[in-house]
């Protein structure tokens, strides 16, 4: 239900400073977004520049907010590779068929390398065979990609 509340409040290029640019898997390549590039779709609307005002987002959902107010990688769902944007800015919120990882900038900077590889897409198509679904798209969860092998020295990283 609170996709369908979120998308209530999507609004196409509002300026506003109290703002956050709205992406969805559609919208992520590896390392970066494809907002006001590529038309973003959600739940039958097409925008442009899709933005949710911060008071609206507040009263769908603190958590949520919090989430797209502090630097985050937000990692696509339903593709053929992992594909992961580091948002360090906090300007993003995501739609929720994606996954996101919080942590220190360093740790954040490293994690986007690893989930952008070729090895770790190979790895995870390995680990998560049957998790795909019909045309090859992989199902991408916070469970799925907290089993990624990766080094101590980032392992107190959160998935969400």
């Amino acid at each position: 239900s609170e996709a369908y509340e979120l998308k209530k409040i999507i609004r196409d290029d509002i300026k506003d400073a109290s703002s956050k640019k709205f992406i969805n898997s559609g919208t992520i390549d590896p390392y970066q977004t494809l907002w006001g590039v590529k038309k973003t779709k959600y739940i039958k609307g097409n925008y442009q520049n899709p933005r949710v005002d911060n008071s609206g987002i507040k009263k769908i959902s603190e958590r949520r907010f919090k989430q797209s107010s502090i630097q985050k990688i937000i990692i696509a769902n339903m593709t053929s590779n992992l594909e992961a944007f580091l948002d360090l800015e906090a300007n993003y919120i995501a739609g929720k068929s994606t996954s996101l990882c919080t942590g220190e900038e360093k740790k954040l900077l490293f994690i986007t390398g690893i989930l952008n590889s070729e090895l770790i897409s190979f790895f995870y198509k390995a680990v998560n065979h049957s998790a795909k679904m019909s045309g090859g798209a992989l199902s991408i969860t916070p469970k799925t990609i907290s089993k990624i092998p990766v080094p101590t020295i980032v392992s107190k990283t959160s998935f969400s």
